[in-house]
């Protein structure tokens, strides 16, 4: 029999899976990560007595590959939801899943082997009523044990085209008042089965100068260009728009 023919180049980019910073290593270390957000459910009582505490993913040095985003551990934090951006998925079928994991010691010091939840879904936009199958045709949930060094997870699913996708990264202490450990989180992944992983694309991100990007109108806005770019060459051009 002959060979296939190979996919052309238009079918080979078909696949390519892109999510926002899913790298980590767009950020500035010490600031929030951009493409990513929290949902914090606080015990009020705890964390009011801490006001000098961050709650928010943060940009940090040591990932399993450059960079890392890292969810610190405060008290007073009963569960939070790590929330990537949308992205879309071009065809149905079946992708893997992947990432870095590791954990911290918590606010106490303590470092607890405790289980992280994988939620991986997309959003039918034109019911916000309904059976949950109806909300959400792809809803995929895992759990992971992040050990104290790096460890990659993976994790399968089928997929259908047409959604807005997201993953959120839920971890909860229960029943106890205890600190959250810290976790870290690398190289986040979703590739089509079976297909290697496609190269990151160009990424660029305005990093403003204070964490809460609120501003007064009249007040000077200051923020820091950064882009992630395949190229080479010692400089490129690109090309930034400001709309009020």
């Amino acid at each position: 029999n002959p060979a296939p023919a190979p996919a052309s180049s238009q079918e080979a980019q078909a696949d390519v899976v892109s999510i926002f910073n899913s790298s980590f290593d767009m950020g500035e270390v010490g600031k929030p990560t951009p493409g990513f957000y929290l949902l914090n459910f606080l015990l009020p009582e705890i964390a009011y007595q801490h006001p000098e505490q961050t709650y928010a993913t943060l940009t940090a040095e040591g990932g399993a590959q450059g960079t890392c985003m890292r969810i610190p551990s405060v008290r007073g934090l009963q569960e939070y939801n790590a929330q990537s951006d949308w992205f879309y998925l071009p065809r149905d079928g079946e992708v893997e899943i992947s990432f870095y994991a590791k954990a911290g010691p918590g606010a106490d010091g303590v470092c607890r082997e405790t289980p992280v939840g994988l939620d991986f879904r997309c959003f039918n936009l034109e019911s916000n009523y309904g059976p949950v199958q109806v909300r959400y045709p792809v809803l995929f949930s895992r759990s992971f044990t992040p050990g104290k060094e790096w460890q990659r997870f993976s994790f399968r699913t089928p997929v259908k085209t047409g959604y807005p996708y997201a993953f959120w990264f839920r971890h909860t202490a229960g029943n106890t008042t205890d600190p959250l450990n810290t976790l870290e989180l690398d190289e986040v992944r979703v590739a089509y089965a079976g297909q290697s992983q496609a190269p990151p694309p160009d990424e660029l991100v305005a990093i403003a100068d204070r964490d809460i990007a609120a501003f007064q109108q009249g007040e000077t806005v200051r923020f820091q260009v950064r882009a992630l770019l395949q190229s080479t060459a010692a400089e490129e051009a690109v090309r930034l728009e400001v709309q009020e």
